[in-house]
């Protein structure tokens, strides 16, 4: 019998719309790959991949990241095995002496001890390089990186469930109509960077209907801008 894990992974390398389809890379980090064992050995190179990205994506979408980072770590309903749950674990590893908090040359100098610890990928960078890296997911500017914010940045939105994705899309669809109109937005990010704003609420709200749909939400969130 075939696996539902299994099922998944092969239904989103076959994805119609190729911004959805999983690359080589995302394959490589999804659950049933994980579950054969082969996580380890690629968890930190996908979660510093993700990292690298996360500044270049949309304040939606970085705002969403964020939220669904927060209540990962307030939900008592997550699987054992979850995705959330096992870059939270990483996290902890990576940070073991450091009470939760680090600092991105710390971080830094701990990624790179994993990465020849475990020989899971080559970074490539310099221990100042990727501190500077690192220093650009610190989006509360306090110059230290916790828990929410590593998670946050390490995410795949590729592995997210729908009812992952549903807490992000409540947060901006203040009124609960299953929609997120410009104004809603505007609530939520206030007034400074409305043309910003404006410009994503353009994008994400493919059919021009002037709301953004829980579909529209999903497949922004899953591709790969």
């Amino acid at each position: 019998e075939v696996s539902d894990s299994a099922i998944d992974l092969v239904r989103k390398l076959m994805h119609v719309n190729p911004m959805q389809r999983l690359s080589a890379s995302d394959a490589l980090d999804h659950e049933w790959i994980r579950q054969l064992g082969y996580g380890n050995r690629t968890a930190l190179s996908a979660a510093f991949a993700n990292m690298k990205d996360f500044h270049s994506h949309c304040k939606i979408k970085r705002l969403s990241l964020e939220l669904i980072a927060r209540q990962a770590a307030s939900s008592s309903k997550q699987a054992k095995d979850d995705y959330l749950i096992s870059l939270r674990q990483l996290f902890a590893r990576l940070t073991s002496d450091h009470n939760g908090r680090i600092a991105a040359p710390d971080l830094a100098e701990a990624i790179l001890a994993e990465s020849r610890k475990t020989n899971s990928f080559n970074v490539l960078l310099s221990r100042e390089e990727l501190a500077n890296t690192l220093r650009m997911i610190d989006t509360n500017n306090n110059q230290l990186i916790d828990l929410d914010e590593f998670v946050a940045a390490a995410i795949n939105p590729v592995h997210l469930r729908e009812a992952e994705l549903k807490v992000a899309f409540d947060h901006f669809d203040t009124h609960r109509t299953g929609g997120i109109t410009l104004e809603q937005l505007r609530l939520v990010y206030g007034d400074e960077s409305f043309e910003e704003l404006e410009e994503e609420f353009e994008r994400l709200d493919l059919n021009s209907d002037g709301v953004i749909s829980f579909e529209e939400f999903v497949e922004h969130m899953k591709s790969k801008h």
